[in-house]
């Protein structure tokens, strides 16, 4: 491939993956204002984000084999086109169901851009430092996704409104289709098989029993959705876990839950990840709800997070060397604990620096350890040739797992609270039940790291384990 139609070709592919995985944060500023729009309680408002965070999770099993069985610049091409279609439907939702379709078809084709762009970089750069450089440029945009995803959301609801966000993604989309179509046309294995009933039952099964956990409600209407939704999706994954026994080429080989460091670490994921992601959703209830602040000053007060999950990351890594993966994450877990108590000192009187920022830096400093610890001990006790199931499957324990612990937390501690109800005082009353909730969760999987990862030196052997 000639270089210009080579950076070309990358410009689009990191544009894509760049404007779907900063898609998970530029609303989260926005969503008092969409809130008020339409008078919505906070554990519906979660539902802006969960529709997006566990559709992602979900499809982040089945992108990559899609792309090997369609073709990678066809799949790519499919999923912008998806989220640019999606995201114009957000644009101009008129009731929150609306919204909440055009999330889903988001996460959707996000959960097929992620893993096919990161598969053709590697197809594209081959072997050597060029492929090295390819994949620290896109380590960067994931780095930083979350920042510009942060401004460009107060920015463009400050300056406009909440839909701009979303026809924004509608441009960013036709440009990246531009760009991703100088990609060259790539050999389509046809031996390759898909299993579109598993890819369907998962999704719409961790949807269900997330609806499900999200309804809870005290009034018997509500409480009827709830259980509905809780059954099917129950019945979903237990049908899912049935084809996987059978399929020949299964989503997740179950005989993968058998490798212990692999089972530990995609559990303390989908623990811990609830932790900063309950946080981001209070933090902006309690600067926007409370204390009146706008969309782009929230924006900014989260700044310091992003540079205290590379801080965290950086830590991780440069310690790896000296010590074992095992205690880093330890520390890593105490330290979201910490933060998530300290964040218990939040009250009606706005104080950032001796308040808020005191519990923000350990518990993101926290996070950014735990998830290079996470993903290193996954993808350490795997097989070579199953490096790419490993780490998309504790991918989709972080999408996932932020999805299940909002919508459990929203509906069990934050209740009925309405968005611009003038009530905020009660809102903060609720907090501190939440944010113990989170230090017990951080407890958890550092007592899980504790008790049952094994040694580091742990052989791989996912490959040998996946035959049931």
């Amino acid at each position: 491939m000639p270089k210009a139609r080579e950076a070309l070709a990358l410009i689009g592919i990191c544009v894509a993956a760049g404007t779907v995985l900063a898609n998970a944060t530029t609303v989260i500023v926005a969503l008092p204002d969409i809130g008020t729009t339409w008078s919505m309680q906070t554990t519906d408002l979660a539902w802006v984000l969960n529709a997006y965070n566990v559709p992602f999770g979900a499809l982040l099993l089945t992108g990559g084999r899609l792309a090997d069985r369609l073709g990678q610049r066809r799949v790519l091409l499919m999923g912008i086109g998806v989220f640019g279609a999606s995201s114009l439907l957000c644009a101009v939702a008129w009731w929150p169901g609306v919204l909440y379709a055009g999330r889903a078809a988001q996460g959707v084709a996000a959960g097929l851009v992620v893993p096919t762009g990161l598969a053709m970089l590697a197809v594209i750069y081959g072997e050597g430092p060029r492929r090295e450089h390819a994949m620290a440029i896109w380590a960067t945009i994931g780095a930083c996704s979350g920042s510009v995803g942060l401004l460009s959301g107060g920015l463009l609801t400050e300056v406009l409104a909440w839909r701009a966000i979303f026809a924004a993604n509608v441009v960013l989309a036709v440009v990246s289709i531009a760009l991703a179509r100088f990609v060259r046309r790539d050999d389509v294995d046809h031996s390759e098989s898909f299993d579109v009933a598993g890819a369907v039952t998962l999704t719409i099964g961790l949807l269900a029993f997330v609806l499900g956990v999200s309804t809870v409600r005290t009034d018997r209407g509500q409480a009827a959705v709830a259980l509905s939704a809780t059954v099917a999706g129950a019945v979903l994954l237990l049908l899912f876990v049935g084809l996987q026994r059978r399929s020949a080429h299964p989503l997740i080989p179950l005989g993968a839950l058998r490798v212990r460091n692999l089972a530990i670490a995609n559990t303390a994921m989908f623990i811990v990840v609830g932790c900063p992601a309950v946080a981001m959703y209070l933090l902006t209830l309690y600067y926007q709800e409370i204390h009146a602040a706008s969309t782009l000053v929230t924006a900014f007060l989260f700044l310091p997070v992003s540079v205290a999950v590379v801080i965290g990351s950086m830590t991780a890594r440069s310690l790896s060397g000296r010590t074992s993966t095992k205690r880093i994450l330890c520390a890593a877990c105490v330290l979201v604990f910490a933060g998530s108590v300290l964040f218990t000192r939040l009250g009606e009187e706005q104080s950032y620096l001796t308040e808020a920022l005191p519990a923000l830096v350990p518990t993101f400093v926290g996070m950014g350890g735990a998830f290079v610890c996470l993903t290193s001990l996954a993808t350490r006790t795997s097989h070579e040739s199953d490096l790419g199931f490993a780490s998309g499957l504790i991918s989709a324990s972080q999408q996932i797992g932020a999805g299940f612990w909002l919508a459990l937390l929203s509906a069990t501690a934050l209740g009925t609270f309405r968005v611009g109800s003038g009530e905020a005082t009660e809102l903060l009353g609720r907090f501190d039940r939440v944010f113990m909730t989170l230090a017990v969760m951080a407890l958890t999987a550092a007592a899980l790291v504790i008790a049952f990862v094994r040694s580091e030196h742990e052989r791989p052997r996912l490959k040998s384990s996946s035959a049931d």
